[in-house]
């Protein structure tokens, strides 16, 4: 409500259908939630032309302007804009495309400011993956499994990353934004590849191979669970990537929380269906 007029200006300043994508990385700008954890575009295929630096700019400097005084200080604000711009950036036209003026000019940030905080661009790509995969550990990794888990208790807990996977990746404004960036980064297999799998694929893999090994009473590394944990994540991944897909072929106007709510009682039958599976039942 607050931002409506900012909004609107955006929208003046030239943005059709082609722009829609961008108007939701931009409204996250000034969502409720930090801006640490603002990212990237929502369908790379939404975006056409360029935004405009000046509307991104416009629209970074009114969330930071709107940030509780006492919330974070000047200079972490800073950085976390840099961060925001530069995932946009980058998940919209690629690394290399995207020049430091460019990402200082979104920001309202010093140019020499990416060096300070960074120590360079690919200092800033780093911190923009790393971002996104802390986000993403606190929901799938970082919690500790007790010792000696049961089958039912090892079960329950792959619902439960399941469900919090779900609700992540279809809930989260900030997490859907970040999608157009980091599969840039996985399909080009670089530095970026690499911090999220140390970060967040690796670990995050491991652990609900130790539960399905624990719900099963087979190895952790044989390469049939291996498989079927990353099919288990690949389907939450496509829910989110083919979204406009999976809302046409549905009917569904969006996919919220009804919509969610069905798409997780599918992945968590699937679950089931992999752990009577791995048994060989």
């Amino acid at each position: 409500g607050a931002f409506a007029p900012t909004i609107q200006n955006a929208k003046n300043d030239g943005f059709r259908t082609g722009h829609r994508g961008l108007l939701r990385l931009l409204a996250l700008v000034y969502a409720r939630k930090p801006l640490t954890a603002t990212a990237s575009l929502r369908a790379l295929s939404e975006v056409k032309p360029v935004l405009p630096l000046d509307s991104i700019k416009r629209l970074i400097n009114v969330r930071c302007m709107t940030q509780s005084s006492d919330s974070i200080g000047p200079s972490e604000t800073t950085r976390q804009a840099l961060i925001a711009a530069a995932t946009a950036l980058f998940g919209q036209k690629g690394f290399a495309a995207t020049s430091t003026r460019e990402i200082a000019a979104a920001s309202g940030a010093n140019i020499a400011a990416i060096a300070y905080h960074f120590g360079g661009k690919d200092g800033l790509r780093q911190a923009c993956v790393l971002n996104f995969a802390e986000r993403m550990a606190k929901v799938l990794v970082q919690t500790p499994d007790p010792p000696d888990l049961s089958p039912e208790l090892a079960r329950k807990l792959m619902q439960m990353i399941a469900r919090n996977m779900l609700a992540q990746l279809l809930g989260d404004v900030q997490t859907q934004l970040s999608v157009g960036f980091v599969l840039r980064e996985i399909a080009e297999d670089g530095a970026g590849a690499q911090v999220l799998y140390d970060n967040l694929v690796g670990p995050a893999h491991r652990r609900i191979c130790a539960l399905m090994s624990a719900a099963t009473g087979t190895s952790a590394e044989d390469p049939t669970l291996k498989l079927r944990v990353f099919t288990l994540i690949g389907q939450a991944l496509y829910f989110r990537v083919g979204a406009p897909i999976v809302r046409r072929r549905m009917g569904w106007q969006a996919i919220g929380p009804a919509e969610i709510t069905q798409i997780t009682e599918v992945v968590l039958a699937n679950i089931d269906a992999m752990i009577l599976a791995q048994k060989g039942l």
